[in-house]
Formats: structure tokens, sequence, C-alpha cells
């Protein structure tokens, strides 16, 4: 009348072995690239942090510059009254307002990254921040080796990486597997009848049967192809660390170049140029006063001073 069957396909035990290898590995894959997505929401946190940082700074320098914009106003406004040209008077209003436009920039910006900063915090739109009035850059790194070391240590498209080349051998060991039978175990159940039955003998009792098979691995050529696969893609993906070795090391070497650079530069103006750049507007404010040197001189002494500072 019906028959019931229920069956298993029962892998060789070392297959799920490496397919619980291949797994972990995965895993480790997974929050590797996490991290490594967490580590660029960082220093896109730290970049926005310090936009605001410099608007805050730019603007306080601004603020502090006014005055001198208000002295060279002044001073105009005194040589045109002992019969000097008006547009030295002009020309320094001029440069008051260019200073607003100046902070009117620094203010978007600043309104912009600190949009960006709260949406990375998930914070509301009116989100403010203070930042810290000088940031701190003691102890540069100057040992490139050290850094690479670190970097091979901790980077997380390096760890990636490894973790890929380990699930590599495993899938290869997985393929090598594919050698080996699998099995396959079944019962089935068999409701009987007597109802129109050719044989006499026939009673009608219900009967079990059982059944047991095995794969043929006898597809030599695709289990070579798979394995090839597998020695391939292992070979690749320890190519690929190699390259992101080398690319690491590349850009370390760069950014300590940078940072070296930056930093001499950074010594260079707030030890010697932007002292001399005050002394020269003040020389430069003094001989305007006495008619010794032209307001272009001043107001270019005073852009300078005012680059330099930014």
């Amino acid at each position: 009348q019906n028959q019931i069957g229920i069956s298993q396909q029962v892998p060789w035990p070392e297959k799920l072995r490496a397919r619980a290898a291949i797994a972990c590995q995965e895993v480790l894959i997974a929050r590797a690239e996490a991290e490594s997505i967490e580590r660029e929401v960082a220093e896109a946190v730290r970049l926005a942090y310090y936009e605001v940082w410099f608007a805050q700074r730019g603007t306080d320098i601004l603020l502090e510059n006014q005055e001198l914009v208000d002295s060279l106003l002044r001073a105009s406004e005194a040589r045109y009254r002992a019969g000097g040209s008006q547009q030295d008077v002009l020309n320094a209003e001029i440069e008051r307002e260019r200073l607003q436009q100046q902070m009117l920039e620094l203010a978007s910006n600043r309104a912009a990254a600190e949009a960006e900063l709260a949406a990375y915090l998930q914070q509301s739109q009116s989100f403010s921040l203070k930042t810290a009035d000088s940031l701190m850059l003691e102890n540069l790194p100057q040992q490139l080796d050290a850094l690479v070391t670190l970097a091979e240590q901790c980077n997380p498209e390096l760890r990636g990486l490894g973790y890929q080349i380990q699930r590599d051998l495993q899938r290869q060991r997985l393929a090598n597997l594919q050698r080996y039978s699998d099995f396959q175990l079944g019962t089935q159940y068999n409701f009987l009848t007597r109802d129109n039955s050719l044989a006499q003998s026939a009673t009608g009792n219900d009967n079990i049967s059982f059944s047991i098979g095995m794969t043929l691995p006898v597809y030599g050529d695709k289990i070579r192809g798979g394995i090839n696969e597998a020695i391939a893609s292992r070979a690749a993906t320890a190519q690929m660390r190699q390259s992101e070795q080398l690319t690491i090391a590349g850009k370390l070497r760069r950014l300590l170049s940078e940072i070296d650079a930056l930093d001499q530069q950074r010594s260079l103006y707030n030890d010697r140029i932007v002292p001399r750049a005050q002394q020269a507007l003040d020389i430069a404010l003094s001989e305007y006063a006495v008619g010794k040197t032209s307001f272009v001189q001043l107001t270019d002494n005073y852009a300078e001073l005012l680059e330099y500072r930014m």
C-alpha cells in the first residue's frame, strides 16, 4: 500500500573535520574584516576631530589678527588725516572684510566636521565639540623596522590574509580527501496488504528493510582538478599577503618621511619664521606711521604673518 524510507549521507570523517576547520578560518577572516572596518571608522573620527581642532585654532588666530587689522586701519586713517592716500584706508577695510570671510569659511568647515563626528558617534546634529588647546605631538616614531614588525603583528588585513592561507590549506586537504568514499545509510518501512495478491502465501504483514551504500570516486580528473585549484588559490593568497606586506612597508616609509619633514617644518615656523615675520610687521607698522614704507608693503607683511601662523 505505502512505503516510507529515510536515508542519510555520512561523509568520510576527515572531510567533516576539514570542513569545520575551513569554517573556523572563515570566522577569523570575518573578524579581521570587521576590525579593519573599525579602524577605518576610528581613522575617520580622528580626521574629523582634527578638522574641528584646526577650525577652532584657526578662528583663535584670526581673532588675534583682528587686533592687527584694527591697528592697520588706525594707522591708515592717521596717515590719511595727515595728507596720505584714502586708498590705504580702503585697503585696510578690505583686509578686515577678508578676515571676516576667512572666519566664515572656518566656521563652515567646523560645522561640517562636527556633523561628520555626530554621524559617527550617533549624536544629534546639534552636537558640538571643544577640542584641546594643543595636540600632543611628542614621541614621534622614528624606527621603520620596528613599525613594520608591529604592523605585521596587528594589521587586520595581513591577519585576514594569513587566515585565508590557513583556510586554503584546509581546502587543499579537503580536495585530497575526495579520493575517499562517502557512505549512504537508509531504512524503509513497507505497509503491505493481501488485497489483489497474486501469491496465495502472502500474509500482508508489514516489513522493514535497511540499506547501506557508498560513493565511488572514479572521476580522477575532477578530483585532481579540485586539488590543483586549491593549490593555486593558496599560492595566490600567499602572494597577496606578500604584496600587502610590501605595500604597508612602503606606506610606513612614506609616512615616516612626511612626519619628519612636517615636524621640522613646524619647528621652523614656531622658532624662526613666525617670530621674524612678527618682527618685520612691527617694523613696517612703525615705518609706515612716519612715511618710510608703503601700505602695500605693510599689508604684505601682515598677510605673510597670518599665513605662517595658520
